[in-house]
């Protein structure tokens, strides 16, 4: 069963109490690469690390994003097990290395669907997705997330002007949400 639950940030800083912060797959997260794109504070994927994943590399643009990230990184003592890249998706994905199990995608929430379509493209193109990986997409759920590879992603949850959306194999299982207020 896939779970997710609202918790606070790790930077402080307050939320609009929306934000998917902690994702719980089937199992755990023992063993599985993490890559986190327009990471932010680094929240989804920090929780992740912090609950068995092997590793996690960050994607972000913004400076300021980056350096709350970095100082997260100290904070829960995990910067051995992560890589951070400054660049916009899906250019800066060029330079990511290796093969990943799970991928958060939380762009601006006025992030053009050809936009996310390059970004999911890249990432089958540079093969940077396991065969069962799973991207984890949140979005403005106002407007449906875009198709990709032929298929819609499955809704998974919408709070107010939030949602998340699966793509990959757990796209059509019996996933449920569950959601915790901070």
């Amino acid at each position: 069963m896939l779970s997710v639950h609202v918790v606070p940030r790790l930077d402080g800083q307050p939320g609009d109490g929306c934000t998917v912060e902690r994702l719980q797959p089937p199992g755990s997260f023992d063993g599985l690469r993490i890559l986190d794109l327009f990471a932010g504070s680094g929240a989804l994927g920090l929780e992740a690390v912090s609950r068995g994943a092997r590793g996690c590399t960050f994607v972000d643009f913004s400076e300021a994003a980056l350096a709350c990230l970095r100082s997260n990184l100290l904070t829960t003592r995990t910067t051995a097990k992560c890589i951070v890249l400054r660049g916009r998706a899906p250019e800066a994905l060029s330079r990511v290395r290796g093969c990943f199990d799970l991928v958060f995608m939380d762009p601006p929430y006025r992030y053009p669907d050809h936009e996310t379509t390059r970004v999911l493209d890249a990432l089958g193109e540079l093969k940077l997705l396991a065969p069962q990986a799973v991207v984890v997409h949140e979005h403005d759920a106002r407007c449906a997330p875009p198709a990709w590879r032929g298929t819609r992603p499955r809704l998974l949850r919408a709070w107010g002007t939030t949602a998340v959306s699966l793509y990959g194999p757990l796209a059509s299982s019996n996933c449920s949400l569950e959601s915790v207020e901070s």
